[in-house]
């Protein structure tokens, strides 16, 4: 690079092209570098996402498979259990059943033998009155001690 002597003692670089375009121009040129700079340094940020986001991806399907395969273990545990409660639900109903069935026919048998003792009962009594008419009520009866009228 070449130096001109301007005036004494100061020294000026020599025409570098830039200033054809003027302040402004300089200021748009430093602008649109910083434009090329962050846009670059934007995209290699934007690939770091992409990468993490790939990998979330990976981590999120992974997840979803571990979540369908307890899912499909928790069906099958339910599954089992309800089925196992279904089935203690049907052998507990068929037990009372059959002690309700048993209670019946113990009951019936109770009523039976109670009408049984009933007619013994009341056939006791009719005889029982049966005597005391044909002693005390009816025509011909003896009265007490013997005597025919009261």
């Amino acid at each position: 690079m070449e130096y001109v002597l301007a005036t004494v003692g100061q020294v000026v670089p020599p025409d570098t092209g830039l200033e054809k375009y003027g302040p402004l121009g300089i200021m748009s040129l430093l602008f649109l570098s910083a434009i090329i700079v962050l846009w670059r340094r934007s995209e290699e940020r934007q690939k770091v996402f992409d990468a993490k986001q790939d990998k979330w991806v990976e981590e999120r399907q992974e997840l979803l498979a571990g979540f369908d395969k307890l899912r499909i273990e928790f069906a099958e545990k339910h599954s089992e259990l309800a089925d196992a409660y279904a089935n203690d639900l049907r052998v507990e109903r068929d037990k009372a059943r059959d002690h309700e069935d048993e209670t019946r026919r113990e009951f019936s048998e109770l009523m039976e033998l109670v009408a049984t003792k009933q007619l013994e009962g009341q056939s006791a009594i009719a005889a029982v009155l049966e005597k005391f008419h044909a002693r005390f009520i009816s025509p011909g009866a003896r009265g007490p001690r013997g005597s025919s009228k009261y």
